[in-house]
């Protein structure tokens, strides 16, 4: 009788060869062309010669069967080797022998307004790493080798608006940002005085608030928007009036302006200026005080006054003494009128309180002319005469 053993085993020869020659040209396929191998007529051929030498269909039939599963583990075998093996050349690929995790960072700073400037010497804080250094004259820092990643910006230079923001530096690259820095306004100086004016009509004393202030802005005098004068602890608030030259503010302000209408108030009070930019960023004073309400009855004058006709070419004015606690100077002001017109015409400050007259060192125009006595303590304070007239013939 005839065994199924002696029938299956030429199959099993011929499977068994298969099994221990298909590896093996994998393998050399492998190493030659330093690929993945793809299953394809090279593979195939030598199996077809194995199929046609092997008796039968059911040995057929069993070979199709076990090449079809030995296929598959071949392809998977292939994919994990391809996978282990091949060249890693991506410097964002973790795995790369080239990988890196850090980049660069260029940050330039320039002036807000057009042609936008380079600022130099603006201070760049980053975090987290505490990263600190300063623009060059060109308004630009370059960071190397920063680990990728968000930072968190601070950009700050003494008198310009500060700049946080956030930026992300990517791996292997060089980041590039730049930012506009606003100029801040620069209240240059402030002046709170009081004045006591003295008239003939009313006959009561006008009593002012005097607020004055130069304030410049390295982007311009044109991006000062608004100039405020705050009095917090009376919650009086008022905007500055453009004076003059550029950059000047004042503001008279009446004392029946001013909360309870009276200037006694304002007394010890914290009075300060803010100053806006067309950016809507702020500068505000440090805080000062009106020292003194001087209270004078009369200032009197000796000439010439009343409409009195005078030498133009020897003129000289002269008052009163008077007596007053505390140091003071005079301050005499000569303006000519027509009508509802007054203009100044001389002036002259700080003169010595024991002096009691002035020469007038200018020849006036003919016409109708008024001048008017100060005393002023060393705060700027001030309480002014009535007007006295006089007339330059022709």
């Amino acid at each position: 009788m005839r065994g199924p053993v002696l029938l299956r085993r030429p199959a099993n020869n011929v499977t068994f060869l298969a099994i221990i020659i298909w590896p093996i040209e994998i393998c050399v396929l492998q190493k030659e062309t330093k690929s993945p191998v793809v299953l394809g007529k090279g593979i195939l051929i030598p199996l077809r010669f194995l199929i046609l030498m092997s008796n039968g269909l059911q040995l057929v039939k069993g070979l199709v069967l076990r090449y079809l599963a030995l296929m598959l583990c071949c392809l998977s075998l292939s994919c994990l080797v391809s996978c282990t093996d091949a060249e890693r050349k991506n410097p964002l690929d973790p795995q790369s022998p080239i990988h890196t995790n850090s980049g660069s960072l260029a940050i330039e700073v320039m002036t807000y307004y057009a042609p936008h400037l380079p600022v130099s010497d603006v201070l760049i804080h980053l975090q987290p790493g505490a990263y600190t250094n300063s623009t060059d004259i060109d308004g630009r820092l370059v960071v190397d080798d920063i680990t990728a990643g968000r930072y968190l910006l601070q950009i700050t230079k003494p008198g310009y608006a500060t700049i946080e923001d956030s930026i992300v530096v990517e791996p292997g690259v060089q980041t590039d940002t730049s930012f506009t820095l606003d100029a801040l306004p620069a209240i240059e100086s402030l002046a709170v005085r009081s004045a006591r004016i003295k008239r003939w009509f009313p006959q009561d004393d006008l009593l002012l608030l005097e607020v004055q202030s130069e304030i410049t802005d390295a982007d311009g005098p044109n991006d000062i928007s608004a100039v405020m004068v705050k009095i917090p602890g009376l919650g009086f608030a008022d905007t500055l009036d453009v004076a003059g030259a550029s950059g000047s503010f004042s503001l008279l302000i009446p004392e029946a302006s001013l909360p309870g209408r009276n200037l006694q108030l304002v007394l010890g009070q914290q009075i300060f200026i803010r100053a806006v930019d067309l950016a809507g960023f702020e500068a505000i004073s440090s805080p000062r005080f009106l020292a003194r309400i001087i209270d004078l009855d009369v200032l009197q004058f000796s000439s010439p006054q009343s409409e009195e006709v005078v030498d133009p070419m020897n003129l000289e004015l002269v008052w009163q003494p008077i007596d007053l606690p505390f140091p003071y100077t005079f301050r005499v002001e000569v303006s000519s009128y027509n009508i509802n017109l007054i203009t100044e015409v001389w002036r002259r400050n700080e003169i010595s309180a024991d002096e009691v007259s002035t020469l007038v060192p200018v020849v006036l125009p003919d016409g109708p002319y008024i001048w008017t006595l100060s005393a002023v303590d060393e705060f700027g304070n001030y309480v002014r005469s009535k007007p006295a007239s006089f007339i330059v013939p022709q």
